[in-house]
């Protein structure tokens, strides 16, 4: 279990938070930047060889420039199964020819270690669409795909309290003679859903107020993790 402690503190009428956040959570991203490798077909006897020098940034490669403007689009063939089944993560292979004429041909998946018949399928289809700069000769291309959860990072929660902000302030008008601190924690389950949202610390000991916050808290919904993360966050009135 990761603890992911909020240590800024933020104003429920204003929301402006005046303090970097610490945490012991690491998120994870998923990852469609993989090394990329291609095989140029010279004839039926002879291949060539050749490592795309450019693709880690995307920068240098037209091959690569396309693949990654699907980037969104790999990622939610993932998540959207991910979501569903909070631990699946792993990396897939594909193989498919680029034509003379840019199209994508022949897509082959190599090795999948996600071994998700719907993430596959829908990966697939998407590479199938990609439209590749016109060339000379077909172009064999070998390309892994990696996935994991995304976790929880502070600029989600951070966001998260923005996106409930109305919600938030009409707590705190109900309640406007109230003034101090208060620490709301709750737990992040690996689905995303928010568990065990509780009063940690309180200055107001107001149960109506702090009520009325937890009750904002528990329908968020988070992005799916690998475990489930503490949250601590602090409140000042």
């Amino acid at each position: 279990m990761k603890k992911l402690i909020v240590l800024f503190a933020c104003s429920t009428l204003s929301l402006a938070c005046s303090s970097s956040p610490k945490s012991t959570a690491n998120a994870t991203n998923t990852d469609v930047s993989a090394p990329l490798q291609s095989d140029e077909k010279l004839d039926d006897s002879a291949e060539t060889h050749a490592q795309d020098k450019g693709f880690e940034d995307g920068s240098d490669s037209p091959i690569s420039a396309v693949i990654s403007s699907k980037k969104e689009n790999y990622q939610a063939c993932y998540y959207n199964e991910q979501a569903l089944k909070p631990q699946l993560a792993g990396s897939i292979h594909l193989q498919w020819d680029i034509s003379p004429s840019g199209a994508v041909n022949d897509v082959e998946v190599l090795d999948d270690s996600v071994r998700d018949e719907a993430v596959q399928t829908c990966l697939v289809k998407e590479v199938e669409t990609l439209q590749f700069p016109e060339r000379e000769k077909t172009l064999r291309i070998r390309y892994p795909f990696s996935f994991a959860p995304r976790g929880v990072s502070y600029g989600e929660i951070r966001e998260m309290m923005y996106k409930n902000k109305a919600e938030i302030d009409a707590c705190r008008e109900k309640h406007s003679d109230n003034s101090g601190s208060l620490v709301l924690g709750w737990s992040i389950d690996a689905n995303g859903s928010v568990l065990n949202e509780r009063v940690l610390q309180s200055q107001i000991n107001n149960p109506e107020l702090e009520n009325c916050l937890l009750r904002v808290i528990k329908p968020m919904q988070f992005n799916p993790t690998m475990e489930r993360v503490e949250v601590e966050y602090p409140f000042e009135f």
